[in-house]
């Protein structure tokens, strides 16, 4: 498919998504900073497609491929180089950690004896099972002296301790808004604007396009909430990304989505009509609340797998829990 049918293809399947929820409203909407569009956009370069998942990751899965949405773009642009960037970059020091050949170039502190002088270098550094240490690199970054140095160290050939440090332009907290947004997005890839039009996810992106305009971490743990957050499994991994609508058997917590992919777990708040979701319940879990006693046991909440796109989820049992046919009645649409 080439590159323009490609963009026709998912304008349409924007628009009739848009239509479903707006009858009356004519042109795309970019779902991270709600500006409209209309079809002379993809002409003038203005809308294009935005994969889900970046580049790294994509190489985990084979589905990710596919999961596409179109983006304005200035937000894929933006999303791009800041919060995607870094989750690859987390990705890549984390995997190069495993296999020991580090990812990115390395300042390593070298000593011959513990109260000398170091010698530092900048250079890539892999470390293999017995502790030794091959380095490479054109010493760009390296001071002239210091490479001496090193060169007289290593005619004694004697023990060298080495001390090898974090890679400098990581930033973790922009990495999170990374995921946060793959998240959302896949949550829009899924389910489409009746989802992200809602008023609860105004914080959500609000966090995301503040990602794009500063560069203090700070400010990100400041807007971080309850209701979206990103945790890692000690022993779960997910090959491929899976949505789930995770439903509290306690009442004590809320009703989200949970976006699982590799060995990260994101939550994303989601907005339900409360006297519909026993009819959920019900449609997959028959007898519910006969089983209830049971199912506490076993744990502190059940689950559905979401397994739709915008394409196919206008008429999902989804679209009614989230207030389809009903968006009028204000009072019975409750968001937590």
């Amino acid at each position: 498919m080439s590159k323009k049918n490609l963009l026709l293809s998912l304008y349409n399947s924007h628009t009739t998504n848009i239509q479903n929820l707006i009858p009356n409203f004519n042109g795309y909407i970019c779902p991270i900073c709600l500006n409209a569009f209309n079809e002379n956009a993809i002409n003038k370069k203005l809308i294009t497609d935005g994969h889900v998942w970046p580049d790294y990751l994509r190489k985990k899965s084979k589905i990710t491929v596919n999961q596409r949405v179109m983006l304005c773009k200035k937000c894929n642009s933006s999303a791009g180089s800041r919060g995607d960037k870094q989750m690859q970059i987390g990705e890549k020091i984390r995997d190069g950690n495993k296999t020991g050949n580090l990812f990115g170039e390395r300042l390593i502190k070298l000593n011959l004896k513990p109260n000398d002088k170091s010698v530092d270098l900048n250079v890539y550094v892999n470390i293999e099972n017995d502790d030794q240490i091959t380095i490479s690199g054109d010493w760009n970054r390296t001071d002239p002296k210091d490479r001496k140095a090193f060169e007289n160290l290593i005619q004694q050939h004697k023990p060298l301790s080495y001390v090898v440090h974090p890679l400098h332009n990581l930033k973790p907290s922009l990495a999170k808004v990374g995921w946060i947004t793959s998240a959302y997005l896949l949550a829009f890839y899924s389910l489409g604007y009746r989802y992200i039009l809602h008023p609860g996810l105004d914080f959500v992106r609000e966090y995301i396009i503040k990602s794009f305009e500063s560069e203090n971490e700070n400010m990100y743990q400041e807007l971080e909430s309850d209701e979206f957050k990103v945790k890692q499994y000690n022993n779960l991994y997910f090959i491929d990304p899976e949505l789930r609508l995770i439903i509290p058997l306690d009442g004590k917590e809320y009703i989200r989505l949970e976006i699982n992919f590799l060995d990260y777990q994101i939550s994303l708040p989601f907005h339900h009509v409360p006297y519909l979701l026993n009819h959920l319940i019900n449609f997959f879990i028959p007898n519910f609340n006969d089983q209830l006693p049971m199912l506490k046991k076993t744990g502190n909440f059940i689950y559905f797998i979401i397994d739709s796109s915008m394409k196919t989820s206008i008429d999902s049992i989804y679209q009614y829990l989230m207030g389809k046919n009903i968006e009028k009645i204000n009072n019975q649409a409750n968001y937590r």
